[in-house]
């Protein structure tokens, strides 16, 4: 039975203990009603419907950092253990020793779904999200629309996975006898793409499991307080095994109770901790761990709108770029082993900074004075001057690559955004028919300030609007208006993702720049 201790779901407190709550009411204008279930959860939370976001959970009271907020028992989540314990699914299952934990895990999703109000996790099953744009979902032209080959290689690479793990899990699906709707792709890519985005780690289980409840809290992406609780000093080690030795009382350390929790083999319960303090009514979030944009976009299917995890992969320049001979074999070994990037503020890391000074400076110099490059310390103005020239070029050329620039992307998300935000997918539809006409309208519900943009960048828009009505995908689903609308979010998401790109590039021209007026003014005032 659920007990929850101080806890609102949509104005009903649960008072602990609670037993059966014979109710079975939803989602009601996007808020959770009621969850029933036949387990014992502690709480500390309520729904809490935030400005971006489907809905979240906010803290009922004043919370304090590492406090036991929610603890799930294990019996409540969904895994591929829970799959075996179905006799008639493990039977089959067991035929198939190929299907991986993930496959698993979906095709038991797909079974509870089928069995409807008698499922145990029926009340949770009525509350999973409907639509998903994970980059599963994701067609040849919204994939092409990121434009930078390694996110189309992914997007590609993430439809492809999907299509294939349906093809050798389809086989178990109509062995089980399940209707024909859940054996097609459509139903394999919302429950891989459901596994994909709210399962949670699990140390049986490599594909993680569903937790009811605990997969309500929104994303946050790693802070400063992990930086906090460990910092570099050389003490740093022994704060380390500090809250590693200081048991919270459930089987966790401390350090763990800081960052999200866990699940906890002492209790036999997924618990959640406060990363933080909380005043009473504000939203908690969960951080999944460090991810990128587009890691986010392929496992979760969203983006944030400043993540500080964004990064672009650079390899360092080659030494005869500067007129110099290559570096030896102990550094070229060095640059096969690093993951060389510029972060999400522009400023190339360490290891990239490195190896550009140890490039750009002469083979003499390299041999003397190179290991202060490793160090993090400057070469000679003239190498840094080099370098960031070298640097700065480097991003523009890269930017040029781009079919788009970052102008029309934003006209672009602004035009898609007010589409889908205004009048629902009707107002898409009517939007989409006057572009087929020959006409170009902007229509009242778009914002009047992409009117300040320059006539290119507008017929540059309208180009591209044009080109996307001749995709094949997209022109069957004219006629549905909720099908061209989530084409439109995926799109959307796309462009999104491009923009924060190209953002990195040019943060990197302004610091590059910026730098290069320094050093100049150095030399000059030798």
């Amino acid at each position: 039975m659920i007990s929850m201790e101080n806890c609102w779901l949509g104005g009903r407190p649960w008072a602990s203990p609670t037993h059966l709550y014979q109710s079975r009411r939803h989602m009601v204008q996007g808020k959770l009603v009621c969850l029933h279930f036949a387990w014992d959860i502690v709480c500390a939370l309520h729904p809490f419907r935030p400005q971006e976001g489907v809905r979240g959970l906010a803290a009922m009271r004043d919370l304090s950092e590492g406090e036991l907020i929610l603890r799930v028992p294990g019996q409540a989540l969904m895994s591929s253990k829970t799959a075996r314990q179905d006799p008639r699914l493990k039977k089959i299952l067991d035929s198939f020793p190929a299907l991986s934990s993930s496959q698993i895990l979906t095709i038991h999703l797909l079974s509870e779904i089928a069995k409807g109000s008698t499922s145990q996790w029926y009340a949770y099953l009525v509350h999973l999200p409907r639509v998903h744009h994970t980059l599963s979902y994701f067609c040849s032209f919204e994939a092409e629309e990121l434009q930078e080959d390694d996110a189309i290689c992914t997007a590609k690479s993430a439809a492809q996975k999907a299509y294939a793990d349906w093809e050798a899990a389809r086989p178990v699906i109509l062995k089980m006898g399940l209707s024909h709707r859940f054996a097609t792709l459509k139903a394999w890519l919302w429950a891989a793409a459901t596994v994909s985005s709210r399962s949670l780690h699990v140390p049986w289980d490599e594909a993680g499991a569903l937790c009811p409840i605990g997969d309500f809290f929104n994303y946050a992406p790693p802070g400063q307080h992990e930086a906090n609780v460990v910092s570099d000093s050389p003490h740093s080690s022994e704060k380390e095994q500090q809250l590693d030795d200081e048991q919270s009382g459930f089987g966790l350390s401390m350090r763990e109770r800081l960052r999200d929790g866990g699940y906890d083999t002492n209790l036999g319960a997924y618990c959640f901790y406060a990363r933080q303090q909380y005043k009473k009514g504000q939203q908690v979030l969960l951080c999944y761990g460090q991810y990128n944009d587009l890691e986010l976009l392929e496992y979760y299917g969203f983006l944030l709108p400043h993540n500080p995890n964004n990064m672009v992969y650079l390899l360092p320049p080659d030494p005869l770029e500067f007129g110099h001979s290559n570096l030896g074999a102990s550094s070229q070994h060095l640059a096969c082993r690093t993951r060389f990037h510029l972060m999400a503020n522009g400023n190339p890391s360490f290891s990239l900074l490195a190896a550009m000074r140890l490039s750009a400076a002469s083979p003499a110099l390299r041999k003397s004075h190179g290991y202060h490059a490793l160090s993090g310390q400057q070469l000679s103005i003239e190498v840094d001057n080099d370098v960031y020239r070298w640097l700065s070029e480097k991003c523009q050329k890269l930017l040029a690559k781009f079919p788009t620039i970052s102008q029309e992307d934003i006209v672009l998300v602004k035009i898609l955004s007010a589409c889908c935000d205004s009048n629902g997918s009707q107002t898409v539809s009517a939007f989409l028919n006057e572009l087929s006409k020959g006409r170009k309208p902007f229509p009242d519900f778009i914002d009047k300030d992409l009117l300040t943009y320059s006539p290119t960048v507008l017929e540059n828009v309208i180009k591209q609007l044009l080109q996307m009505m001749k995709v094949e995908g997209f022109k069957k689903g004219f006629s549905d208006h909720t099908k061209i609308a989530y084409a439109f979010e995926r799109w959307k998401a796309a462009i999104q993702w491009r923009l924060s790109h190209k953002a990195v590039l040019e943060r990197c021209i302004q610091y590059s720049n910026r730098k290069l007026l320094l050093l100049n003014k150095e030399l000059l005032d030798r």
